[in-house]
């Protein structure tokens, strides 16, 4: 009896279940993700039962054919060294457009599921070879593909206590999905409600944070030159010191006082205006810090 894993596209799972059918028939244990419960870490269980299988069916479809779940499970077959068996489901494949572990093996034609398609099953799981011992070390996980993410969202809505191990597990499968183009987007977001959660640890929350800021950091923001704020200020420059305010608000002062006065003003006069114009640039300066101290906090929130 051989453990047969099975690499399909939700649009097959109807003529998959056929063939886990006639699979067990002939005597053999398949295994599809169909088994899989909300509890269980999908891609890492997905991963696993392809190291303990003995076949390797690729279910041949337009959609498992662009499934990014199905190439990575693929590639992760190939570099285990399992015997692969391409099966033949549906019209519209072009046998010459197969990538290259597909084309060079005889597939099974499953199309039409007749008596004869059971036989031509059973000599082909027959004649597949006995898989070679696993390498030692394994191959690097592939990363846990977009199709997945939903599962993993299940996990983080749960009203269920998430222990050590599920937050942990979950942060390793969210981390692999943040290096992925195509996956980093929903990734954020996930890690977004994961940091949310009550019973969340601090061990797990601070490294959240630290990969939720991180692409802050590294991303620093380089506006053209000549783009400028409300005020005028050229965006990306230095901002206005505390000194350049004083100095603003001393001449816009007294160039007040003298067209309300004709006095001449004494050494004292121009000090105390001095003082006076420091005194507001530290107020208003400090207002700004705190005012962008309050939205940043508010942000991360």
């Amino acid at each position: 009896m051989s453990t047969i894993f099975i690499s399909y596209n939700r649009k097959s799972e109807a003529i998959v279940k056929n063939l886990v059918d006639d699979i067990e028939a002939l005597g053999h244990n398949p295994w599809f993700d169909q088994e899989l419960s909300g509890g269980h870490q999908w891609w890492g269980e997905i991963l696993k039962q392809i190291s303990l299988c003995d076949v390797f069916i690729f279910i041949l479809s337009p959609e498992s054919l662009d499934s990014m779940a199905c190439k990575r499970e693929l590639d992760y077959a190939n570099h285990l060294g399992k015997p692969i068996l391409p099966v033949l489901v549906t019209d519209g494949i072009s046998t010459n457009l197969l990538p290259d572990e597909l084309s060079q093996i005889q597939f099974v034609d499953y199309r039409d599921q007749d008596r004869k398609v059971g036989i031509r099953l059973a000599k082909a799981i027959a004649s597949v070879p006995p898989p070679r011992p696993l390498p030692n070390p394994l191959p690097p996980p592939p990363d846990v593909p977009l199709s997945y993410l939903g599962g993993l969202a299940a996990m983080v809505e749960t009203a269920s206590p998430l222990d050590y191990e599920k937050q942990s597990g979950l942060l390793i499968d969210l981390k692999r999905s943040l290096r992925d183009h195509e996956t980093s987007q929903d990734a954020r977001v996930l890690l977004g409600k994961l940091r949310k959660r009550r019973d969340l640890l601090a061990s797990i929350a601070e490294e959240i944070d630290e990969l939720l800021d991180a692409p802050k950091r590294a991303e620093p923001v380089v506006p053209s030159p000549d783009k400028t704020n409300s005020l005028g200020t050229p965006v990306g420059k230095a901002k206005p010191s505390i000194v350049y305010h004083s100095i603003i608000i001393f001449v816009a002062t007294f160039s007040l006082m003298a067209a309300l006065t004709d006095r001449p003003y004494s050494s004292s006069d121009i000090k105390g205006l001095a003082i006076a114009a420091a005194t507001f640039a530290a107020i208003y300066f400090c207002s700004r810090k705190f005012y962008a101290w309050i939205k940043a906090k508010q942000s991360r929130q």
